[in-house]
């Protein structure tokens, strides 16, 4: 039916209901419409929002890379009462736009003409002004960007008995595009408790390795005190219900679908997705291992040349952790240092008869490099290394009636008063003050400095806080030697 005719008179005016892109051209001569058409335009390119993305890069597209085909659209109305608007698109300009999407350099993969046509279907009506472009869907057919596993951990043996449940609620899970993922929020999403710290550490360990091999941030990463079996230094993460998260950021334009399952103590995690075009991965470098000390306990009730290893010790490692982003030929692209993981050592704990000194060095520390922690075995009744000596006057017998607290037995009938019948010298003396002995076994030794010195049942000897000169590791007397 012709949309061109009379109305009300006018001769040439586009018939009641003439619209052109949207714009009504009713009543109006070619001239007019023409001018009202060139005024929606002017409007539309001031106000259009384009843009291009790929993955996490977004890029302008300027509005005039399109040019409207107005005498068309004319003459198109002059038949028909609803008219798009043509369109065409300046190669060149939209070639620059990806070309400004500069990270990762695809330019060449891009079906101009495929996208040419697809950008023109969606402005034919002025109303669209505001288009967010997916580039990576006007790729040539040889570079298609298909749905696939982009990552993938497997993780065990790791043992929890709600991860078969966490798994069942986490597989299909959604990580938005442009968006914050939390696991603790996750599985509150899916009415899943939060109780069991050890399996959500496994969770953690296995997502924070997951998203390492994608371009997902991680925002919130914490460690724990022990390094898991089920892992190595640089590549765990912990959860606490109360206090700790996981959370990561998904920068892309895309949305990411978790596969989560768990059988016989091992569980794999899958993000399924578009493939990345550059390679990511975590990487530690520094790994440092930390020897642990020895730590001993004198136990009076152990039989003379006793000793029993209470604890194993454990190394304690301290890594460097980086996350690096590799172009399609291999280059460092960036190399972001995530931070220092560092777990201590769990020292080894050893509980030795109170009348036993080790023989050599390496039997008080067999790692080598530290001298033995020694510890009481009870708080309330310290124990010292039967080495610890009291301080004996010379002269003084101290088998004597009314001897002061503290000394040492009395000697073998015909001995010397105050000489050591086994080196016929006198008996050593140091300077501790015994003005304020009470009853009870000796103090400690720790980290090289005397705390105390005793060792016989009964008696007590406390240093002397004036003597600061003498705070130092009292060696034992060797045989022989005055």
């Amino acid at each position: 039916m012709a949309a061109l005719g009379g109305l009300g008179g006018k001769s040439g005016a586009y018939e009641t209901g003439t619209e052109i892109a949207g714009v009504s051209v009713a009543g109006m001569n070619e001239a007019e419409a023409r001018i009202e058409l060139e005024e929606a335009i002017r409007t539309w390119h001031e106000q259009a929002s384009l843009s291009l993305h790929l993955f996490e890069e977004t890029a302008t597209l300027p509005s005039n890379v399109i040019q409207f085909e107005i005498d068309q659209a004319l003459q198109e109305a002059s038949s028909s009462r609803n008219v798009e608007l043509g369109a065409t698109v300046n190669e060149q300009r939209l070639r620059d736009a990806v070309h400004s999407l500069a990270r990762y350099q695809v330019a060449e993969w891009v079906d101009y003409a495929l996208f040419a046509e697809d950008l023109t279907s969606k402005v034919n009506t002025l109303s669209s002004k505001r288009l967010l472009i997916d580039v990576s869907e006007q790729f040539l057919p040889a570079y298609q960007l298909e749905e696939i596993s982009v990552s993938s951990v497997e993780l065990g043996p790791v043992s929890s008995m709600y991860l078969p449940q966490w798994a069942e609620a986490l597989d299909g899970y959604q990580v938005e595009a442009r968006s914050l993922f939390s696991l603790q929020d996750a599985l509150r999403e899916n009415r899943q408790p939060l109780l069991d710290s050890n399996g959500l550490d496994g969770l953690a360990t296995g997502l924070f390795q997951l998203f390492g091999q994608t371009n997902i941030q991680v925002i919130e990463r914490h460690i724990g005190l022990t390094l898991p079996a089920y892992t190595t230094a640089g590549y765990a993460a912990s959860v606490s219900p109360s206090s700790m998260d996981f959370k990561a950021y998904n920068p892309n334009h895309y949305t990411y679908e978790l596969s989560a399952s768990y059988s016989g103590d091992r569980l794999v995690l899958a993000l399924i997705g578009k493939p990345f075009i550059h390679e990511y991965q975590l990487t530690v470098e520094k790994i440092e291992e930390i020897h642990p000390r020895t730590i001993v306990h004198f136990s009076p009730t152990r039989r003379i040349g006793d000793k029993q290893v209470m604890i194993e010790g454990e190394m304690g490692y301290s890594a460097h952790v980086y996350h690096i982003e590799r172009s399609l030929d291999g280059e460092v692209i960036v190399k972001k240092n995530i931070g220092i993981d560092y777990y201590p050592p769990q020292h080894k704990i050893e509980e030795w008869s109170l009348q036993e000194q080790p023989a050599t060095e390496e039997e008080q520390n067999p790692v080598g490099g530290y001298d033995p922690i020694f510890e009481p075995t009870d708080p309330n009744q310290p124990v010292v290394p039967p080495w610890s000596y009291p301080q004996v006057p010379p002269g003084t017998n101290p088998g004597a009636p009314g001897a002061a607290p503290g000394t040492l037995p009395s000697p073998s009938p015909g001995a010397t008063p105050g000489i050591d019948p086994s080196t016929g010298g006198e008996y050593p003396t140091y300077p501790y003050d015994r003005s304020n002995s009470t009853g009870g076994q000796g103090g400690t030794i720790g980290n090289g400095s005397q705390d105390g010195v005793g060792g016989i049942p009964g008696q007590t000897w406390e240093p002397n806080p004036s003597l600061d000169d003498y705070n130092e590791t009292i060696e034992p007397p060797v045989k022989g030697e005055e």
